[in-house]
């Protein structure tokens, strides 16, 4: 059986790198006694995935792994209450997961992009009165400090851009 997990990736854990995050939850799988199959071959591995890798550093509210188990449903619903527990002590917050049917496309086949967020704070000198001075002063400035976030879509529409002609949005909370 194939699933599908969503996980959201805060704090220290944003330092962790793709492939240890692939031994994170091969060993979170086994503390709940999860039948992960494995590869066949000369060197097997656990049949764990995660389709797009994350940079180190940045932190996200939407990562997902694939996995493949041999559970059977009621199973499944047991073993992912106690996942979901063990994650959630360690800082790893699960807010989905997804049983796949038999034939379905991969996880990595149906995302169709990714959506990033940049946010910074922006500290202005005294002597910018208005908002257009705001603008201006950061115009002229070559670097501005940005924290990144991402987001997955799986709808079937996706739009293409070039990020020179993008419009800037400033969203002031």
């Amino acid at each position: 059986m194939r699933l599908f997990l969503g996980f959201k990736v805060k704090g220290d854990l944003k330092w962790i790198s793709h492939i240890e995050y692939i031994r994170l939850f091969e060993r979170m799988f086994k503390r709940v006694d999860m039948n992960i199959l494995y590869s066949r071959g000369f060197n097997p591995h656990p049949k764990i995935k995660l389709p797009v890798p994350k940079s180190i550093g940045i932190e996200s509210e939407a990562e997902y792994c694939e996995f493949e188990c041999d559970h059977d449903d009621e199973q499944i619903k047991r073993v992912m209450k106690e996942l979901i527990k063990l994650m959630n002590k360690n800082w790893i917050d699960i807010f989905k997961y997804v049983i796949v049917k038999e034939g379905e496309k991969a996880l990595s086949k149906r995302i169709d992009f990714i959506k990033y967020r940049f946010y910074g704070i922006i500290g202005v000198p005294e002597i910018v009165k208005d908002f257009k001075g705001v603008i201006e002063y950061y115009l002229k400035d070559d670097m501005l400090e940005m924290k990144v976030e991402r987001d997955f879509s799986f709808s079937k529409f996706s739009r293409e851009f070039d990020f020179k002609s993008v419009d800037r949005e400033i969203i002031l909370k």
